[in-house]
């Protein structure tokens, strides 16, 4: 009988959160940007992407560049700036630019016109 092994979250370093998939414009690495990483990886071309977060064990903030070192399915080995190590992180955790996309801001209907005031009544002439 095998023993079922649980693990409590760590109340000193939150879960790290995952992009919203329904947005727009997503956060973090596509199935296209890991095949162009993967690509330039491959012919020895240097690929950079950037930490969505930051890793404050690691000295490593949100927004710090990474070397690609390789691909593989959903998974980037990487070795962020500053530090003498390869780390891997899944797709959702990075991103292709240092900088969070602008979130898209709903359209809202245009205002309907007022309706143009009405001409002030002309005063009754008094009786004489």
């Amino acid at each position: 009988m095998q023993a079922v092994v649980r693990y409590q979250e760590d109340p000193i370093m939150p879960p790290r959160s995952r992009s919203g998939a329904g947005s727009a414009t997503p956060e973090h690495l596509t199935a296209e940007n890991l095949e162009t990483l993967a690509a330039a990886v491959a012919e020895g071309k240097r690929a950079t992407v950037y930490l969505r977060e930051a890793t404050p064990s690691l000295g490593i903030e949100a927004g710090c560049s990474a070397k690609v070192v390789s691909v593989e399915g959903n998974t980037v080995v990487i070795s962020p700036k500053g530090v003498n190590d390869e780390l891997p992180f899944e797709a959702e955790e990075l991103r292709m630019t240092r900088k969070a996309p602008e979130p898209v801001k709903p359209t809202r209907p245009a205002k309907a016109a007022a309706p143009a005031p009405k001409p002030a009544a002309a005063p009754a002439p008094k009786p004489a």
